[in-house]
């Protein structure tokens, strides 16, 4: 189909049909609101789709990370003292808080600055638990998370550490390794911190 604009405002869509064994050109007049109304349906649909596409896919490689990888991970999530519900949603549920971060928090106008650095801390856990994984679906895991990295560094802007100098120094933190913590959203203005 293509669409053709002329001097009324119409937009006019050709589609070949059959007729009799041999193609013809049926041109149908439609207004453009009509055409631009279609379109952006149309639009939206094919993005639903790819998305529930690629997010059936990423879950796909979820499940196949092995049972030892899950022991390690929260064997290292209990070690380190981390509170029970980031112990009891292993990986699965680091993933889906940080992209939950990225598609949705990140255009909140609610969200507060606290949970912003609350949500920087599960990237930085899942930092952690990344080099864990060994097994054929360490690659897709990293794949799931560097493209929803993408998406956030997408929404934010680099500035300093956003949790401070005091606690940058203590925590040895710095921009080319914990990157996520010198970055905030491009549309949310925070207050009432350094």
């Amino acid at each position: 189909m293509f669409g053709i604009r002329n001097n009324l405002g119409l937009a006019f869509f050709a589609r070949a049909v059959f007729v009799s064994n041999n193609f013809s050109l049926l041109i149908i007049p439609v207004p453009t609101f009509v055409f631009t109304i279609l379109f952006i349906a149309f639009t939206k649909v094919v993005y639903f789709i790819a998305v529930r596409f690629i997010e059936k896919q990423e879950y796909t490689v979820l499940e196949h990370v092995t049972s030892v990888e899950k022991e390690k991970v929260t064997t290292h999530l209990s070690s380190h003292d981390y509170p029970d519900f980031i112990v009891q949603n292993g990986l699965k549920g680091l993933i889906d808080s940080w992209k939950f971060t990225t598609k949705h928090e990140l255009y909140n106008p609610d969200y507060l600055i606290e949970e912003y650095l609350n949500d920087l801390d599960g990237r930085e856990i899942l930092s952690q638990v990344l080099p864990l994984l060994k097994g054929n679906s360490a690659a897709g895991v990293r794949r799931i998370v560097h493209r929803t990295d993408q998406d956030f560094i997408a929404n934010t802007f680099e500035t300093d550490c956003v949790w401070g100098k005091n606690t940058e120094k203590r925590r040895g933190w710095n921009r080319n390794k914990n990157w996520w913590y010198y970055r905030l959203p491009r549309k949310k203005q925070f207050t009432g911190f350094e």
